[in-house]
């Protein structure tokens, strides 16, 4: 699969889940669930979660913030409490980053049902995408010259 054309930039899904604060979502489900949507998603050649899409990021953030609240509600606390009430600061949701807060509310329409077809792990070519570096490749040693000289010649 071919990255997006009209797309010059990518997120890493475990930076836009821990934005939000959340565990990080299968990439196929959450692809997936973008597709559902209408957007169109593909993997980039130089991260392996990472993701090109034409979804606006408002949209992308929203979808995120409606996986976190599946995830909470999966996760039952200690002593009857909910997962997400223990995280939550006392004074708010959780959202705040420094100067910046999360404008947007979760996208209820978002469906995170496995799709073979979205699984961009299933779509073997033959080629691999990621090639770890061989031994020994990389910067070397610095040069340190020939060393102090002695005028003993004189």
């Amino acid at each position: 699969m071919e990255e997006l054309p009209g797309c010059p930039l990518f997120y890493k899904l475990p930076d836009v889940a821990s934005y939000v604060r959340a565990r990080c979502p299968p990439t196929p489900v959450f692809v997936a669930a973008l597709a559902r949507l209408g957007f169109h998603c593909s993997q980039v050649h130089c991260e392996a979660s990472g993701i090109k899409t034409d979804c606006p990021p408002p949209v992308l953030f929203a979808v995120m913030l409606r996986w976190k609240q599946l995830a909470d509600e999966l996760e039952p606390g200690p002593e009857g409490q909910d997962a997400a009430a223990k995280r939550r600061p006392s004074g708010g949701n959780g959202l705040d980053r420094g100067a910046f807060r999360i404008q947007v509310s979760p996208l209820m329409e978002a469906d995170f049902g496995y799709d073979r077809q979205y699984d961009f792990r299933r779509q073997v070519t033959g080629i691999a995408k990621f090639i770890p570096n061989l031994p020994g490749w990389g910067p070397k040693r610095r040069h340190q010259g020939l060393g102090p000289t002695t005028n003993d010649e004189a």
